[in-house]
C-alpha cells in the first residue's frame, strides 16, 4: 500500500502495481477486539476493487461533492485518471474510468490534491500540473508551475508533493524544499457589448494569469 484518503464513508487506498481498493468505513468506530472469541470484528466492508493494465497507483483523491474519485500514476503514460464512483456495482467489478491527463513529457505524476473543481499534480522535474475536473469526469489542463524550468530529466527529483492552502499552492521539491505560489488571478473585463443588428458578441478582458482563453455563455454553451 503507498496511500489513503477518506471522505464520506469511502476510504481508498492504493496498491501501486494492485491498483486500488475502497472501503466502507462510515462505521469503523464499530470494530471491536472480542476478547472472548480472541479474534478482532471488523466493521469495514469491501465496496470496490479496480486496476488496470500497467498500473502504478501512488495516490488518490476524491473530488469535491465525492461523486468521482482521481488517480496518479507512477508510469508517465498513465498520468492522472478519474473515475465514476456511482459506477460501483459488486466489489470485484472495476470502476468505470471516465477520464484522464498526461503532460506529454516523460515525468511521472506521484501526488494529487483537489481544491473546488482544481486538480493539482506533482510531476516531478515537470513541475506540478493543474487541473480542471470538468463535467462527466473530464480533464483538462489549466495551468503549470515549473520549480526548475531551466533544468530537465526524468526520476524522482523534482515536485514531489503539493497541497493547496487559500491562494497559495505549496509544493514540496526534492532540491528546493518547500516552495509556495500564489495562484490569484485578477481578471477585468473592460468591455463586453452585443450587437443584435449583427448577432456579434464583442468582449475584451485582461488576466494576471493568462491563462487559455474560453467563453461560456449561458443558454449558449461553450463559444469561439
Amino acid at each position: 500500500m503507498h496511500d489513503v484518503a477518506v471522505k464520506n464513508g469511502k476510504c481508498v487506498s492504493t496498491w501501486a502495481t494492485g491498483g486500488f481498493v475502497i472501503h466502507d468505513v462510515s462505521n469503523i468506530a464499530g470494530s471491536y477486539l472480542d476478547l472472548q472469541a480472541g479474534e478482532f470484528v471488523s466493521a469495514v466492508s469491501l465496496i470496490n476493487y479496480t486496476t488496470y493494465p500497467n498500473a502504478l497507483v501512488y495516490h488518490a483523491a476524491f473530488s469535491k461533492d465525492g461523486n468521482t474519485l482521481l488517480t496518479v500514476d507512477g508510469r508517465y503514460y498513465n498520468g492522472c485518471r478519474s473515475w465514476d464512483l456511482s459506477s460501483i456495482t459488486t466489489p470485484m467489478v472495476p470502476l468505470v474510468q471516465t477520464g484522464s491527463f498526461t503532460s506529454g513529457s516523460t515525468d511521472f505524476m506521484h501526488n494529487i490534491h483537489v481544491a473546488g473543481k482544481y486538480v493539482y499534480l506533482s510531476n516531478f522535474m515537470d513541475g506540478c500540473r493543474i487541473v480542471e475536473l470538468r463535467p462527466g469526469g473530464l480533464l483538462r489542463e489549466m495551468g503549470r508551475y515549473d520549480t526548475t524550468p531551466t533544468v530537465g530529466g526524468a526520476g524522482s527529483s523534482g515536485v514531489w508533493g503539493v497541497f493547496v492552502a487559500g491562494q497559495k499552492v505549496l509544493l514540496g521539491d526534492t532540491a528546493l524544499g518547500l516552495v509556495a505560489v500564489d495562484f490569484k488571478d485578477t481578471i477585468s473585463v473592460p468591455l463586453a457589448e452585443w450587437k443584435q443588428s449583427t448577432r456579434t458578441l464583442t468582449l475584451q478582458s485582461t488576466s494576471t494569469t493568462a491563462p487559455p482563453v474560453g467563453l461560456s455563455v449561458a443558454g449558449f454553451g461553450p463559444m469561439t
